[in-house]
């Protein structure tokens, strides 16, 4: 799978995983609930995403570093979409882009999160095949 074809499936994961988060915080649910299902969303997220590269390999080997660098970029991606939409949203209260949050959120969210389910695919799902 080239770049190109990463870059274009993460972020149309990332679009919607920015509609599933509005449409859960349109609910205006306890912030515990809201905190869980925007969790779920973006584990979903990187299992789609997963699954859109095990596609594309057909038979292949799939190396660690194919699966990190995959979900890595999605979560990148959702995570700097959903700091835009926080600071620009119309229709709720403005909240400043905060780099240092935003930061903190990537090295979270884009690096740490995604070498654990990365990890947890490699373990469960590739050592088998």
């Amino acid at each position: 799978m080239n770049i190109a074809n990463r870059l274009f499936y993460a972020i149309a994961i990332s679009i919607g995983f920015l509609i599933v988060h509005i449409c859960i915080a349109f609910f205006k649910l306890n912030n515990n609930v809201t905190l869980i299902l925007t969790l779920v969303a973006m584990v979903v997220a990187q299992i789609l995403a997963f699954l859109i590269l095990k596609g594309n390999f057909r038979g292949r080997r799939i190396n660690f570093m194919d699966v990190f660098l995959m979900l890595a970029l999605t979560m990148g991606i959702s995570i700097i979409l959903l700091a835009l939409n926080s600071a620009f949203n119309p229709y709720v209260e403005h909240k400043a882009l905060n780099l240092s949050e935003l930061a903190i959120s990537l090295l979270i969210f884009a690096g740490l999160f995604p070498l654990i389910i990365t990890t947890v695919i490699w373990l469960f799902i590739l050592r088998r095949r």
